[in-house]
């Protein structure tokens, strides 16, 4: 099995790389996960639930194993679990690894992954050249409940302090209108 396996992935001139990432995210909560599979297509295809973005990409079928290293940038970097993949093997079904990420701020983000492909099979030989791809997608990242909470009632004190100085300068103005009458000559 496992030598048509190799036989298969020698075959193929092209792996598909398929990157399925969590969006949105909370800023504060749960990290999300990002998820690359690679193999011959089309057989990394990966489900696609609810609260996802993917993304693909086709790379030359040039090694037997792989180390996918997840690059992004707007995310805390210490929190990112695993800093890299294991070296794997590229399995004709399809190999998948999977990441959690830690945001540091709102907004929309790219996260993505560099394959680096290995014609050995434990990784230790140098990567062939020009075979790091890098896939992206966009995740956004939303803020804490409680920040969407806190800029609702600043929104409706302002509300409420703009009204009362607009109630305040009518009844000035009511309580005056005597002396207006004899600054301004009205009849």
């Amino acid at each position: 099995k496992e030598a048509s396996e190799s036989s298969n992935a020698e075959k193929a001139k092209d792996y598909q790389a398929v990157l399925r990432a969590s969006s949105p995210l909370r800023l504060n909560g749960s990290p999300g996960i990002l998820t690359v599979c690679i193999g011959i297509p089309p057989n990394c295809e990966l489900d696609r639930p609810e609260k996802t973005v993917q993304g693909s990409c086709m790379i030359p079928a040039v090694g037997v194993t792989a180390k996918i290293v997840p690059v992004a940038p707007a995310f805390d970097v210490k929190r990112i679990e695993p800093a890299e993949s294991q070296c794997i093997k590229i399995d004709s079904t399809g190999s998948t690894v999977s990441f959690s990420l830690t945001p540091k701020s709102e907004g929309n983000h790219s996260v993505g992954a560099d394959i680096y492909l290995y014609d050995s099979g434990d990784c230790s030989s140098t990567p062939i050249p020009k075979t790091a791809r890098s896939i992206e997608v966009e995740v956004l990242v939303k803020g804490p409940p409680w920040t969407e909470i806190v800029k609702a009632m600043w929104k409706m004190l302002a509300d409420l302090w703009t009204g009362i100085l607009g109630i305040f300068s009518a009844a000035i103005l009511f309580l005056i209108r005597k002396k207006l009458k004899k600054w301004f000559d009205f009849g």
